[in-house]
């Protein structure tokens, strides 16, 4: 929110010290002294507008390319980790079916303190603009000690034989199951909100029909 406030009403109306905080929320793992000393000289001098449009924040590409094959190696696999649980995460919100594994993995990010970071990364994966960003993140020791723990996680559920994705109970079916499961759900709550709104109800009561997820 601080960081479109900044985009949309100017950097001067955050001020130095919270976009700064914001940035190293998105991005931990790096040092952000040194650009948290720029923001401040900048707003001294009133230019801390023209400071943020010039990109002096930490260059993703930059990162990239001084990184060694190895690192970018783990970067990927880092990447690739949280992609995936990022994944599962947001879309618990979208009614997405739930298992006691996916709730111990939700469980794990969220006791990380990384939770926005693994949500945004997914988003960032999608676009081709956002993979230099996203790479760069993963470079961070901080980041890469979280997916390890995740990493884990998947690998014990694996190890005992059960689907990542897999409805409580259920002996057949798997992931295939699971899915049409959630599709029904979805299909249900439309056809609901779709009756709601025949019998005279507005917009906002197809919405009343939907639970909590």
């Amino acid at each position: 929110m601080h960081l479109a406030a900044a985009a949309g009403m100017g950097a001067a109306e955050v001020g130095s010290e919270v976009l700064v905080e914001a940035l190293a929320a998105l991005m931990p793992g790096v040092d952000w002294a040194p650009v948290a000393e720029s923001t401040q000289q900048a707003e001294r001098e009133g230019t801390l507008e023209s400071w943020l449009e010039a990109g002096t924040l930490v260059d993703p590409l930059a990162r990239l390319r001084a990184a060694g094959e190895e690192e970018m190696t783990a970067a990927r696999s880092v990447a690739r980790i949280l992609n995936l649980v990022g994944f599962l995460y947001v879309m618990h919100g979208l009614l997405m079916p739930d298992n006691p594994f996916l709730a111990r993995l939700r469980a794990r990010i969220d006791e990380s303190g990384f939770a926005l970071v693994v949500s945004q990364l997914v988003p960032q994966m999608a676009s081709p603009s956002g993979v230099p960003h996203a790479l760069a993140m993963c470079l961070s020791p901080e980041i890469a000690v979280v997916a390890a723990l995740l990493e884990e996680l998947i690998d014990e559920q694996a190890g005992a034989g059960q689907g990542l994705l897999s409805l409580p109970g259920a002996e057949e079916g798997g992931a295939g199951a699971f899915k049409q499961t959630w599709i029904d759900r979805l299909h249900e709550l439309r056809d609901r909100g779709l009756d709601s709104v025949g019998e005279g109800g507005g917009p906002g009561s197809a919405v009343t029909a939907v639970p909590e997820p």
